[in-house]
C-alpha cells in the first residue's frame, strides 16, 4: 500500500465491488476514464479522490465487517 492509504490495487477493488464501470468510477470522482485507469494501474492517487476513495474504500469494509 502506497503512503496515501490506498493502491492501485484498491481502486480495481472499490470499483468491482460497487459494480462500476470505469466512467461510473470517474464520474463519480470527478475525472475522466483514463484517469481512473492509471489509479488502477499504479498512478498517483491524490487530491479530492484520493479522500473519495479512501471513503469507499471504508464503506466497503464495513460492509465486508458486517456480513
Amino acid at each position: 500500500m502506497n503512503p496515501e492509504g490506498i493502491a492501485a490495487a484498491d481502486v480495481a477493488a472499490i470499483r468491482a465491488a460497487k459494480g462500476w464501470s470505469t466512467y461510473q468510477l470517474a464520474s463519480f470522482l470527478g475525472c475522466n476514464q483514463s484517469t481512473v485507469w492509471r489509479m488502477e494501474h499504479g498512478g498517483n492517487i491524490s487530491g479530492p479522490a484520493r479522500k473519495l476513495l479512501l471513503g469507499l474504500k471504508a464503506e466497503i469494509d464495513q460492509e465486508a465487517e458486517a456480513a
